[in-house]
């Protein structure tokens, strides 16, 4: 079944926070009964949103993709059949994006690590790629970016049959990602070893190569960056993105997550433990001058969660946004944001956001950016089920979504009749509670009986290639 993101009046809310309208779209779920470990969001190069995640009942990763008339489409399985993976919801697959390429890289059951490849925005996948050598033990949590048809490759591996021992290391194809260069050891700019279950960063530009990691030195887990500036030849600086000196005795499973903001300019998020709680903070980082432009707190201030964990950041040409999860009173779990222009100083906490606020636990969130509208999924443990989500200010969201139709008569008790002009595309109608009655493709003038439906209030959406249309209308008899 698929899932139709209604985009009307009164299912968006706008919250006033500090100085910022944000507008919310009621979340959708992403696929039924396909799991919900560890959703990965990017946009596609047809400006399309792709999420990808593992299922821990199958063993399978799947992607999906938002279409044009708002649905998503039938995830598709991206390890072969017989070849299960591995699926923890604190890590997993990741994705890259360049022009029509889309990449997935993925941990399988076999302890080594895979890629797929699309050349068609994500329709269909070619066969899986090892990305290791076979000489490398326990290549754990693949990441990658993908700069000028080269892609760039971090994962942990290990020196000893028993796990011990972890480094972070880099990996290059020059082929599309046809073949491998041998590795390149990353963290051995430190004298200790990686923290053995957080999963790395790695961002790329025209000038540098960064991977950021955690590290474990005598159980001081903080966050370095290191830096290649020879397209991962070598690996011969490193900058400390947090100094907060969070002593832990075992592995905290919370990593990374960066992007550039300018060319010189990289900004991190990640977890730490400080002044006896826990707190997200962003690190942004000139590279050109090597000094550390300033460390920021975004935790949302006014929900004061018990903890907070698992940030996630994106980027595009005028926007910086940033998700995570927070613990509240009790077990529940909730899905928090915060955004500003990409020139502001830094971030308003006052500005952050509850998205889900609800009891359960919704957790694991990632973050990307299409047309300046921030795009958001997240797991819900309540059904092991995916949620995605908009947000943008004021009336972004519903701007791009103003396809005008005509519907009569309203109340309605048999028929209902839409005039959409020259138009074509397809007619989805919900009831309040989110239960599709009817989907179908229409043209000009559409009548549809309603006469076994129930009495109530439903919402109709018309989709077309140049935007979609929202209306609500009661049948009453």
């Amino acid at each position: 079944m698929k899932y139709f993101f209604l985009l009307q009046s009164f299912l968006l809310a706008t919250i006033v926070f500090g100085q910022t309208d944000w507008q919310l779209t009621s979340p959708i779920m992403v696929a039924d009964g396909y799991g919900n470990d560890h959703p990965q969001i990017e946009i596609s190069g047809d400006n399309r949103v792709l999420i990808s995640w593992t299922d821990p009942v199958s063993d399978n990763v799947y992607l999906t993709k938002h279409n044009v008339d708002g649905s998503f489409s039938d995830p598709i399985q991206l390890n072969p059949e017989g070849f299960p993976i591995d699926s923890y919801n604190w890590s997993g697959p990741d994705i890259a994006v360049e022009g029509s390429n889309v990449y997935v890289v993925f941990r399988a059951s076999d302890y080594n690590s895979y890629m797929v490849k699309s050349t068609d925005n994500g329709e269909s996948f070619g066969d899986t790629i090892r990305i290791a050598e076979p000489s490398v033990l326990f290549p754990f949590y693949p990441d990658m970016a993908v700069h000028n048809d080269t892609v760039f490759v971090t994962y942990m591996k290990h020196e000893d049959e028993d796990g011990s021992s972890p480094d972070y290391v880099f990996t290059r194809s020059t082929d599309g990602g046809l073949t491998f260069e041998t590795q390149v050891l990353v963290s051995e700019l430190f004298s200790d070893e990686v923290c053995d279950c957080c999963p790395p960063e790695i961002v790329v530009n025209d000038q540098y190569v960064v991977v950021f990691f955690r590290n474990n030195e005598s159980n001081i887990r903080e966050i370095k960056g290191v830096l290649s500036y020879d397209r991962g030849e070598t690996f011969t600086d490193w900058f400390s993105a947090d100094d907060f000196g969070w002593y832990l005795a075992s592995c905290p499973s919370t990593g990374p997550d960066a992007r550039f903001i300018s060319n010189d300019i990289v900004a991190s998020v990640y977890k730490t433990y400080t002044d006896g709680g826990t707190k997200v903070y962003l690190n942004r980082y000139d590279l050109s001058t090597e000094t550390a432009i300033g460390t920021q707190e975004i935790t949302a201030t006014d929900f004061s969660p018990i903890s907070v964990n698992y940030p996630q950041i994106n980027v595009d040409d005028d926007n910086i946004g940033v998700v995570w999860e927070g613990l509240g009173d009790g077990t529940s779990i909730d899905v928090f944001f915060n955004g500003m222009a990409i020139d502001e100083p830094e971030f308003d906490p006052v500005n952050a956001l509850n998205l889900t606020e609800q009891s359960g636990v919704q957790q694991k969130p990632d973050i990307a950016i299409r047309n300046g509208i921030y795009q958001v999924v997240y797991a819900n443990s309540n059904d092991q089920n995916l949620y995605f989500m908009e947000i943008g200010e004021s009336n972004q969201i519903t701007a791009n979504h103003d396809i005008e139709f005509n519907m009569y008569p309203n109340p309605v008790s048999s028929v209902l009749n839409l005039d959409i002009g020259d138009k074509a595309g397809r007619c989805v109608i919900w009831t309040v509670t989110g239960t599709c009655v009817f989907e179908g493709e229409i043209t000009k003038t559409t009548s549809i009986n309603v006469v076994d439906w129930n009495e109530g209030v439903y919402i109709l959406t018309f989709h077309t290639e140049n935007g979609s249309g929202t209306k609500s209308f009661s049948i009453r008899r």
